[in-house]
Formats: structure tokens, sequence, C-alpha cells
């Protein structure tokens, strides 16, 4: 499995990397509603800024876990 990552992304410790930087830079330690990558701040996609797409998600999301019907 661990090839298969190495080819098409991070290894777990590589894509914990971001998280951690996050958890424990000071320089973030008040920031909130950014998107980071590789430990940097990013411009957030159009898709991550679509409304209804993040409503529909939210939707399917309660169904798929059984917390609607």
């Amino acid at each position: 499995m661990e090839g298969f990552f190495r080819i098409f992304g991070k290894t777990v410790e590589e894509g914990a990397q971001t998280t951690i930087c996050c958890a424990v830079a000071e320089e973030w330690e008040n920031t909130t509603g950014l998107y980071f990558s590789d430990c940097v701040p990013k411009e957030t996609s159009a898709a991550g800024m679509d409304d209804e797409a993040a409503a529909r998600l939210w939707d399917v999301s309660e169904r798929m876990v059984g917390l609607k019907s």
C-alpha cells in the first residue's frame, strides 16, 4: 500500500505534516477559515466555495451515517 501512495500522493507521514504544522505553529494559532496545503495557506478552489455543493454533501453525509433518512 505504501507504494501506491508513493505513486499517487504522499506517505502518511508527509500527509500529516500540514495538520501538525497548523496545530503547533504559533504564527497560525489565531487563524481560522483558511485552506492549507504543504504547511502554507492556499487559495480555495471555486468548488470549495460552492455553498450548494456543500449543502448537498452535508445531506448525503447525514444519510450515509444514518442521521437522516
